[in-house]
């Protein structure tokens, strides 16, 4: 039981590294933003392992903190981002884009399916 344990320690060691450095060097907000969802979620395993290993019952309420700030923390972000993307599409609206061109009204479409 010792080495599960010891394995699930090393797996989310690996995993915090990881994490971290993506947080450290990722090339936009979105990226870092999932790198820190990543680590409350790794964590939240941590503080599991801790719990499980100790057997100890009293981080219920410290698990239940933490997952509800993690939900709340990339929902707030998620629509930020999309509230600056419809506004950059609103702003890219202007007089000078470039429109769709309209479908041929004329066009016949024999029966293979295709224009004439």
């Amino acid at each position: 039981m010792t080495f599960i344990f010891a394995l699930n320690w090393a797996m989310l060691s690996v995993a915090e590294l990881l994490a971290l450095y993506v947080l450290w060097r990722g090339p936009g907000i979105l990226n870092r933003t999932v790198a820190l969802d990543l680590l409350t979620a790794i964590t939240i395993g941590i503080i599991c392992l801790v719990s499980v290993t100790g057997e100890r019952d009293d981080t219920m309420q410290i698990l239940l903190v933490l997952t509800l700030v993690s939900f709340l923390t990339a929902t707030a972000v998620a629509r930020i981002i999309g509230q600056r993307s419809a506004a950059e599409l609103a702003q890219d609206a202007g007089p000078n884009v470039a429109k769709k061109p309209e479908p041929k009204e004329d066009a016949v479409i024999s029966e293979g399916g295709r224009d004439e």
